[in-house]
């Protein structure tokens, strides 16, 4: 599976994602912040084009390898999430 080559202006002008609410802030995302405007954290675009390339590669390898990862940061997704799991035939 080739990546896809996209560059940070065709992701900009497609409408990605690149702040997010003061008020939501993470502790590990203050090296990502630029600044602040009216209540967003402005996140810097380099440095999360870079993560979204290695997403991409760890996609790119899960296909080749035909395995499935599931990831959740809620306690309530943990049962749904097995479940699911188990009818792919993926966990026991």
């Amino acid at each position: 599976m080739a990546l896809p080559d996209y560059n940070m202006r065709q992701l900009l002008e497609a409408g990605v994602h690149f702040g997010h609410q003061t008020h939501a802030g993470i502790p590990k995302w203050l090296r990502f912040i630029f600044g602040e405007r009216n209540g967003i954290h402005v996140l810097i675009c380099r440095r999360r084009f870079r993560c979204c390339i290695r997403r991409w590669s760890l996609y790119a390898m899960w296909c080749r390898w035909r395995a499935r990862a599931v990831c959740g940061t809620k306690r309530q997704a943990a049962e749904p999430c097995r479940a699911m799991l188990h009818n792919a035939r993926n966990f026991s």
